[in-house]
């Protein structure tokens, strides 16, 4: 179980750079992929640990609320064994209390258990949607690393060079194998960024907004590829120019009237 969660931590927190420098220093896109189908599995495992939270919380809600229906009653005979005078050194009173002071133990018991689920469930919502940007970030930088481990390859036969991804960074953008070295790291740090807003998220609502606007972005930039204005923008009409042989009207001139 440690070395299972030990993993899960290696693969949300670990620097994304290490799953490109782990494929350079093997020459093997191989060990690529299997970090992406590794990433995969982990998110199916955080969504069902999150769903069990999700139901073990709503168990206790309905848990709650009968001890809390309980403890209404309880304090209603209590205050009706009062009313009636009984003595509060009797059984029956004795009794009647310290099954109030066990449910109300109870109560207090079953709300530390749902606060305590609660925050799981929201720690392992914040899980799953770091875990899913990382696995986005690395399968959409498949092609360019597909690329980066030819380009290096035909690189290392001519030059000796670092197969880490600063090292390839490091040769210079006059290069080819630089170029596509910046293109991975630049986008690794905008996911990075990204990560860093979802994991200081403060609640689940803060969460559901940051992914609303990271899907509202991407839709942004797609519109913005193919030319498209932005939704709600209207397109500004064409410019009309004048026909070449309208000319401007003259206002007419003034006359007096002729004194009768």
């Amino acid at each position: 179980m440690t070395s299972i969660l030990e993993r899960l931590d290696d693969l949300i927190r670990g620097s994304l750079h290490r799953f490109v420098d782990r494929a350079l220093e093997n020459n093997s896109l191989a060990l690529f992929d299997q970090d992406v189908r590794d990433m995969e599995r982990a998110i199916g495992h955080v969504q069902e640990a999150a769903t069990d939270m999700y139901a073990a919380a709503r168990a206790n809600e309905r848990r709650l609320a009968r001890h809390q229906d309980d403890v209404e009653q309880l304090e209603r005979r209590v205050e009706r064994l009062a009313s009636e005078g009984a003595d509060p050194m009797s059984e029956r009173v004795m009794v009647a209390e310290a099954e109030l002071d066990a449910k109300r133990g109870l109560v207090a018991e079953t709300q530390a258990q749902i606060e305590r689920q609660q925050g799981q469930y929201e720690t392992l919502k914040k899980q799953t949607a770091e875990l899913e940007l990382r696995s986005e970030v690395l399968e959409d930088s498949r092609p360019r690393m597909e690329s980066l481990l030819v380009l290096a390859r035909a690189y290392r036969s001519v030059e000796r060079v670092e197969m880490t991804l600063q090292g390839l960074r490091g040769l210079g953008g006059d290069t080819e194998v630089a170029m596509v070295a910046d293109s991975i790291y630049e986008r690794f740090d905008e996911a990075q960024a990204r990560q860093d807003m979802i994991s200081q998220a403060k609640d689940l609502e803060m969460l559901a907004e940051l992914e609303q606007a990271e899907v509202d972005d991407q839709l942004a930039q797609r519109r913005q590829r193919l030319g498209m204005e932005p939704e709600g923008v209207a397109p500004e009409p064409p410019a009309v120019a004048p026909a070449p042989d309208d000319e401007p009207t003259m206002p007419e001139p003034f006359e007096p009237p002729s004194p009768e």
